[in-house]
């Protein structure tokens, strides 16, 4: 039975294979560069091979005897040579490894492009549930842990395979000492307790992993507080939200020694249990050896040979330490990289498949329309029509889900009944051309940490001077001049350089700018006064947007109550009233 967090196979396989597509992504011909990389860190393995038997040659070599003193017996030209191959074994591997990290530093760019342009492009309603801190700290870890899969695979794996032949060769073939069966019982047991260790290292890595979630919980709750600052300050409850975060943070540290504690011990027990093996080994062969008469007379070489028979044993354990090591780190790596999994499954919108359309012509109706978010029903069977250039505002109480009305209609969430844009259902339609019908202004109107000039450009393709006149229209133009550097002025991250009001006028300055068929403005008046509400109601009802049609989200009564078609959502319909 696997042990808790163990993964299946099939998912070990597709890390594997996820981390050369990534490999991949990175050279036009990563085949030719892999078998390069292999064949230069093979030499290096190769040459480890050749340093173990240059060694052996020269133990077994009689010494020469000068003066009275005894010398290897080695002559220069054997050293020039080792020391040539030493030389050449360097260059090649600085320039293994420089090829090789050149190609696999870009990797975690790659994969950050990757996944952004996945979530994209994306017609998946599931990509608007992805938490951001989340989302970043899976790509960083998992950007990690795909550059050392490829760098275990592509170098690692190459090099532990020649030491493994080097190590079995030199016990199997090198030992001709008639107790090679005590090295092949030792193998033996190695085997046992590899497998043990193993299985126990599962658990390690489920420990880890979960670490690694609960550190991402931790940043996610520092990054929150700073955000809420001002929240956090007002309401009093710092020491709450301090114990709060060390809640987490104290679960992160417990989980990290845990983890830490179990691979110490893991390879504490392994290590002892291969000395003590050794050791017992080692000994038994010598009492055998004293049993021979002829042991005490031979003292020196029997020292040797006894040097030599232990020098064998090590080799064993060393050989096994090598290989589960390059398992561990892959394991390890590929339960990392699992975290990834869930953000590469968003797939393109198939525009073949799909209606094209390019402009609207009559209505969008709702049919028996129900939403459930988090298992709790919003609202059920909800009903209305909205024609063609009329201006319409929605009203309800809090928590009724008029919001989430806005949400379904651009296609962002899963839905029960229909939706129809001029008599097509809406997932028939391409998407994509859809929603360039759609103006949508939410809530909570963030702007791109740029300038006023980049955020009123974005999304249209408006002229400079074309900007400037919808903005001397909105009445924001004498404002933005105002700063030292006009339109070129950054608005801070989310816009906090600048005051709300004017950040909301950008917004809707912006929303204008792109000229669409349809609106959708979810409470546009919630940071401007009455004057600037007043004039964004004047604004919307000018015969310049006569034709267009505008569906807005609205509290305030008296704007509410100006607007032709009013709508009032509760859990179970949609009605039309005459006033607010």
């Amino acid at each position: 039975m696997p042990a808790k967090g163990a993964m299946s196979r099939a998912e070990f396989f597709n890390s594997l294979k996820m981390s050369y597509n990534f490999f991949s992504k990175r050279t036009r011909h990563p085949n030719i560069y892999i078998a390069l990389i292999f064949a230069l860190i093979s030499m290096r393995g190769w040459m480890d091979f050749y340093e173990k038997g240059f060694r052996d040659m020269l133990e077994k070599r009689p010494p020469i005897k000068e003066n009275g003193f005894e010398r290897p017996s080695i002559v220069p030209g054997e050293m020039i040579v080792f020391m040539m191959l030493k030389l050449w074994w360097w260059s090649i591997d600085f320039v293994s490894k420089m090829t090789f990290e050149v190609l696999i530093t870009p990797i975690g760019g790659i994969i950050a492009q990757y996944i952004l342009t996945q979530m994209i492009f994306t017609e998946d309603p599931t990509v608007f549930d992805v938490v951001p801190s989340y989302c970043e700290y899976v790509i960083t870890e998992s950007s990690k842990a795909i550059a050392k899969i490829v760098r275990l695979l592509f170098v690692n794996m190459s090099n532990c395979f020649v030491q493994l032949c080097s190590d079995f060769y030199f016990i199997f073939v090198k030992d001709i000492s008639p107790y090679k069966k005590n090295s092949l019982s030792f193998i033996c047991f190695m085997v046992i307790i590899a497998f043990l260790k193993l299985y126990h290292l599962q658990k390690v890595f489920y420990i880890n992993n979960e670490a690694s979630d609960v550190n991402s919980e931790k940043e996610k709750q520092y990054i929150e507080t700073m955000d809420l600052f001002p929240v956090v300050k007002m309401s009093g409850e710092e020491k709450k939200m301090m114990s709060r975060y060390s809640r987490t943070l104290n679960r992160w540290e417990n989980l990290t020694i845990k983890g830490k504690v179990l691979l110490f011990s893991n390879d504490f027990v392994f290590n002892l249990l291969c000395d003590v093996v050794v050791s017992s080994i080692t000994i038994l062969y010598i009492a055998n050896k004293n049993e021979n008469s002829e042991f005490e007379m031979n003292l020196k070489d029997n020292c040797g040979e006894i040097s030599n028979f232990n020098r064998v044993l090590v080799y064993i354990p060393n050989c096994f330490i090598s290989a589960m090591k390059f398992y561990r780190d892959l394991a390890e790596s590929v339960v990392l990289s699992q975290k990834l999994m869930i953000y590469l499954d968003y797939i393109r919108e198939l525009k073949n498949e799909k209606i094209r359309i390019s402009s609207f012509s009559e209505s969008i109706e709702v049919k028996d329309l129900s939403y459930t978010c988090k298992d709790k029903l919003v609202f059920n069977n909800v009903s209305f029509v909205i024609s063609r250039g009329s201006k319409v505002v929605l009203f309800g109480k809090n928590g009724t889900g008029k919001s989430s009305i806005f949400k379904l209609l651009l296609g962002f969430d899963k839905y029960r009944g229909t939706i129809l844009f001029d008599g097509i259902e809406l997932s028939r339609l391409c998407i994509s051309d859809y929603r360039r019908l759609i103006t949508y202004v939410p809530q909570d109107t963030r702007l791109f940490d740029e300038s006023i000039y980049y955020n009123l450009a974005y999304g249209n393709s408006k002229s400079f001077k074309e900007i400037i006149e919808e903005c001397k229209s909105m009445g924001i133009h004498d404002a933005i001049m105002s700063f030292p550097s006009g339109y070129n002025t950054g608005v801070g991250e989310g816009g906090k350089s600048i005051n709300g009001g004017l950040k909301q006028k950008i917004f809707y300055t912006r929303a204008f700018l792109r000229d669409s068929e349809i609106y959708l403005f979810d409470e546009p008046t919630n940071n401007l006064d009455a004057n600037h509400s007043r004039f964004l109601l004047e604004y919307i009802r000018s015969p310049r947007y006569a034709e267009k049609t505008f569906f807005v989200i609205c509290h305030d009564r008296d704007i509410a109550n100006e607007f032709p078609t009013k709508f009032r959502l509760d859990k179970e319909c949609i009605e039309v009233v005459e006033r607010v």
